[in-house]
Order: C-alpha cells, then structure tokens, then sequence
C-alpha cells in the first residue's frame, strides 16, 4: 500500500543526489527492535523530515508513530478500521484510508492530530496515493473493488469507471511515488494484473493493463529513477518496465516473499515471512539478481505456553520501509504475541547501560536500584519491575547525572524472582539500550501437609490422600501428584482449590510403591512449598498345592496329603514386574517349631506365574509347609513392599498295598 512512503520525500531530504553506501554481503542479524502496542498490522511509512515512523493498526482503529528507536512519540485514536498509508511530498501530511469510515484522513505528521478527514461516499478505501492535488484511492463498493479519487480542496469525489469491466473481487492497490510523477499504478489485490495511468492532468488517461501470471503480488513499489516496478510475490519477483510493461528482472526465487520497498540510492529490500529459521530480508543493488546483504530476525525459540503456536510469524505482508535517503531499513514483524518494529542497518551506537540492586531484599521493604551509563546529563531511564503481579509495572523514570549514574527506590509488595529492567528508549544520537537484574524477594514459608507417609497397603487398595494448606496470600490451589516406582511416569491425579479447611483429597488406586506430593506453586507472598508421602504397597500373591491325593485336618490345619513317591508342585501368582522372582520357602516341624527345609528363588513370568516342584526323598508323616515370599530387592526389583504369601500345609504318606 505504502511504498511511495520514502519515495516521495526523497527530493525534499537529497534532491537528485545518490547516497552511496557500501554493500554489506552475508547475512546480518537485526540491530534492535521495540514492542509495539497494536491489535494488527495495515500499513507503516517512514518520515525522514520529522524522523518518524507511522504504522497503522486496523483492528485497533488507530495510528502509532514512534522515532527511529521504536519509542512511541505520538498515538492517534478513535479512527475505525484504518489501513493504507501515505506521505505528502513535503511530508507534512500522513494520509490515512479509513475503511470504516469511508473517508481519507488527513493527519498533521508533526503533531499526530487529524487535520481534515474527506469522505468518499458509501466507499470503502483501503489504499491512497497522492499525485498533485488530488488523492487517489482504491476501494470497494458493495462486492466489487474499483478506484478513484478525491480532490482536498473542495470534497468531489472523481470515479473513473475504467475498471467496472473487471469486476475486481477484492479493492485494488494504488500506488504513486515521486520518482515517477504523474503515473498511478492500480494493482490488483487477487492476482498479478494491474494498469497504468497518466493522471499528471488531474484525471486519468487511457489505461495501459500488464496481464500477470503466477501467484498475486503481496506488494509494488517504484525503482529509485521510477522506470521500473518491482513486485515481490509468492516466489515470483520481478522488475517490470513501465515503458512497456515487460519483465526486465527476475529475481531468485523467494517462497512467502509478502514485501518490497525501494530506497534513493536503488537498493531494494525484500521481505519474507518467515515462520521459522532462514533470512527475512533479501537487499539487492539496482538490477541485480544476487542479494547483497541478508538480514535474519533473532529465533524465537519453543511457543512460551506449550500451545503449538508458532513463535512468531516473521515479517507481516507489506511489513518494510526504509528510510528515505538514509541506511535503516524498518521492519513489522509480530515475535512471540507479539507485534514489534525491528530497526535493521541502524547506525546509531548503542550505548552502554547498566543496572544494579541487592541480590535479595524483604517484601514490603524499600530497596534500591541504581545504575551507569555512557548516556549525557539529563537522560531519562525508565526503570519497570517484573513480578508474580505484574509483567511492567512502572517504578521510576530516573535522569542520569553528570557521570551518567542514575537511581530510584522501589518497595517490592510481591516476594519471589523480582526483575528489575532499566531502558533507555535511544534518540538520534544513540541507539536504544537496556539492562536488567534480579532480586530475590522473602516469601513467607506456607504450612503444607499431606497424609499417609510411611503407610503399607494391599496390592490394588485404593486410597485416600488428603494435603492441607495454611494461610497464604492469592493462591488456594495444590496439586496432588503421584509417582509410581519404575517405568511409570509421575502424573497429576488432582489440582483443585482446597476447601475452607485448607483441605484437597486425592484418591489413588495403588498398586506399586509410590511417592505421593503434594505441591503449592506460591503466590507473591508465600513461596512454593511440597510436602510428599511415602507409602508402600504389597504385591498380590498366592500358591496353589497340586500332585497331592487327598487333604485332611490336623490339629485343624489343612494339610495336602501326598504319596512318598509323589514329587509336589507349587504353582504361585504374584504381581508381574520385569525380572521379577519369588522366593519359595520350606520348613517342616520338629520338636516343637517349624524348621527350614529349602528356600530358593523362581522367576516369575511375564503373566505373574512360576511352578516348582519338591523332588527327592520324602519322609513320611512329617509336616511340612510351604508358603511364598516377595522380597524387595532379592526378587529383582524394588517396586512393592516385602509380601509374605500364606502357607500351604502338607506331609507324605506310605502308599497302600
């Protein structure tokens, strides 16, 4: 929408004078970048008389205008849906097309306050071009997109009808620029088509149309001696020669490109939006083809929240102006939430900023922060503090002394990490700066408990867990976690905010040993807190008696009665664990106690069952019995509590003749 933006104050800034820079090759890294507080992204165009850079925010319905730093110098509110933008020649005047409003609005860019405001009927502009006296603006009216324009001095609104024959789908783009007076562009939006005219007399000439192939073209802007047009679309950008209207360039190439913009000197810088690694703009000299400098904007990282979303969604479509006759290249380009102006090739120093405070402090007490830099007398620090009950909050705006120290004093009202940012938001002699340090401010500590600890329960047993938390400040919720020993992960069983005694219960179905937690995560006044609880749980376990002839009480046990000759087999289920064993244990009674015959370990199958059989020689009418054992560690693992089986009785009997 806006790439006259630079163009048209460059006679005013270097009149036919080049600025010669020399070219950077490889690729460079984004100089710096300021958080810009808008809802969505329209438009941006570069000032170079006032040093400004203006960007609108449709969704917000409101123009921000902030220095070559990104430092906001001016707002300007209650607009509507408010997209394309454009300077005046002598960049005394910031048009602005407002959709909602069907108007053209024209705001003093010195001031930042609407001057007039010129409607245009039941039309809704999106785009606006000033060549002459007139404005020149594309829009849609009902479902079809056309162009036209409108005069400042006494409201009449011009249509030339020449498109009503296409029946654009979408409002077309204009497009106008210094370096070419007199020749409007009008592009469509939906595809690579656009027309050219002669409007040097007021209205327009005869249309000249280029028929486009190839994916719609995000962006237009004039070459630096307005011969040529160069579009960036979808991998298909271009030089077109307004002579003629043929291709005279073809650029590599550069999948997601979404933006271009020319600068006096003929440098050409192309953006992309990119999701993930890569270069974000390709700069190119006059006609070439080989980029000559690449600029990458910093990685973001994993999305903050876990959510999947993409941590940032690089430069937005129509996103990069330069600045006219000048080295800065801006950017838009929305990084982690949120929408940033990034400043690339940005000559002005940074200077050096520095900020301290104790490493830890007491909450609701005064503490100070103090700092250093290479900034003169009278600079403004901005110093903000981050907390569990602000993200930025405002502490202080210091002003540096004669040496460039500054300091305030803060009362902390939330404990924990407390960091401190102190900023200097740059001007036109230095570059933006900041620094940043961290005080750990005293939290009380809450009482947590939680029951059970050092229980033993059944295999299968399900249990009640109950935390209590005491007093403490926002924060009434615990969670209550269990781990199971082994392969099974750590999992959340509750989170929930305790009842008015302080209380959260949990029901866990047990069937290994297991560390239950409780966890508070703290609030601004109490820290985090844990309280755990150990509890034990048995294995499920029995053994069967087979082989056996008859069974029969003695002394009221019931024993298995088996032939001398018999070999006895003892089949046990336990609770299955990988590599686990079972201890089988045998005694038999003698003079008045049981004694120990054998004891041995059997492994135990993927199903929980071993077999084992009792061979020799076997006395008779002795009484034995067999019973078993998992024992944690000597089975193999250490997932249950030691669990004794019940015993089995039996004894060995003569066969009958």
């Amino acid at each position: 929408m806006g790439k006259w933006k630079a163009a048209l104050a460059a006679s005013i800034l270097c009149g036919s004078s080049i600025l010669a820079l020399g070219a950077t090759t490889g690729a460079a890294l984004a100089d710096s970048q300021a958080e810009l507080s808008i809802a969505s992204f329209g438009d941006i165009v570069v000032d170079g008389v006032h040093k400004r850079v203006f960007i609108s925010d449709p969704a917000g319905g409101k123009i921000v205008a902030t220095n070559y730093r990104g430092a906001v110098v001016g707002e300007l509110t209650g607009l509507g849906y408010v997209d394309g933008l454009a300077l005046s020649s002598d960049s005394s005047r910031l048009y602005a097309a407002l959709s909602g409003a069907h108007a053209i609005a024209a705001v003093d860019t010195d001031t930042v306050r609407e001057t007039a405001r010129y409607p245009v009927g039941d039309r809704s502009p999106h785009s606006v071009a000033p060549v002459g006296d007139k404005l020149w603006f594309g829009f849609m009216e009902g479902d079809n997109g056309n162009f036209g324009s409108v005069d400042p001095a006494d409201n009449t609104v011009h249509l030339p009808g020449s498109l009503n024959a296409e029946r654009l789908q979408a409002e077309p783009v204009v497009r106008a620029g210094a370096a070419a007076p007199g020749t409007l562009v009008v592009a469509d939006r939906d595809s690579a088509d656009f027309w050219v005219y002669d409007v040097s007399s007021g209205t327009e000439g005869e249309p000249r149309r280029a028929a486009g192939t190839g994916p719609a073209v995000k962006e237009s802007a004039f070459t630096a001696d307005g011969s040529h047009l160069v579009r960036a679309a979808n991998g298909a950008e271009s030089q077109v020669r307004l002579g003629d209207l043929t291709t005279t360039v073809t650029y590599p190439a550069l999948s997601r490109a979404n933006g271009v913009d020319v600068n006096t000197d003929g440098r050409i810088a192309i953006s992309v939006a990119n999701q993930a690694t890569g270069d974000d703009v390709y700069v190119f000299e006059g006609e070439q083809t080989s980029a000559t400098q690449t600029i990458r904007l910093p990685e973001a990282g994993s999305p903050p929240d876990g959510s999947g979303e993409p941590p940032r969604d690089g430069i937005q479509d129509r996103g990069i102006a330069w600045e006219p006759a000048g080295p800065r290249l801006f950017a838009v380009a929305r990084y982690r939430r949120a929408f940033r102006l990034w400043v690339l090739n940005d000559p002005a120093p940074t200077p050096a900023l520095t900020v301290s405070a104790p490493a830890t402090a007491t909450r609701a007490e005064p503490l100070t922060i103090a700092g250093t830099s290479s900034l003169p007398a009278g600079t403004e620090i901005v110093v903000n503090r981050a907390d569990l009950e602000s993200a930025k909050a405002p502490v202080c705006t210091a002003v540096t002394d004669a040496a460039g120290g500054f300091a305030c004093t803060d009362t902390p009202n939330a404990g924990g990490e407390v960091v401190y940012t102190a900023a200097f938001a740059g001007d036109e002699q230095y570059g933006a700066a900041s620094a940043r340090t961290t005080v750990t401010v005293s939290r009380e500590a809450p009482a947590l408990t939680l029951n059970r600890n050092g229980a033993v329960f059944a295999y299968g047993t399900q249990v009640a867990f109950t935390a209590r938390l005491g007093a403490t400040h926002t924060n009434r919720t615990v969670e209550i976690w269990a781990d199971p020993y082994g392969d099974k992960p750590n999992r959340l069983i509750k989170s929930a905010t305790v009842n008015d005694a302080g209380k959260v219960t949990a029901r866990i179905t047990l069937t290994r040993n297991t560390t239950v937690t409780a966890r508070f995560a703290g609030d601004a006044r109490y820290a985090p807190a844990v309280a755990t609880s150990d509890v034990r749980t048995r294995v499920a376990i029995s053994t069967a008696v087979s082989e056996h002839y008859q069974t029969g009480l003695i002394d009221s046990t019931e024993y298995h009665y088996f032939h001398r000759n018999t070999t006895p087999q003892f089949t046990t289920a336990m609770t299955a664990y990988p590599g686990r064993k079972q201890k089988l244990v045998v005694q038999f009674y003698a003079d008045g106690e049981w004694r120990a015959w054998s004891s041995r370990f059997v492994a135990i199958d993927a199903d929980g069952t071993s077999v084992a059989k009792l061979t020799g020689a076997h006395p008779r009418d002795v009484l034995f019995r067999v019973r078993s054992v998992y024992v944690t560690g000597d089975s193999g693992d250490s997932a249950n509590q030691t669990t004794y089986g019940a015993w089995q009785h039996f004894t060995f009997q003569e066969m009958s003749a």
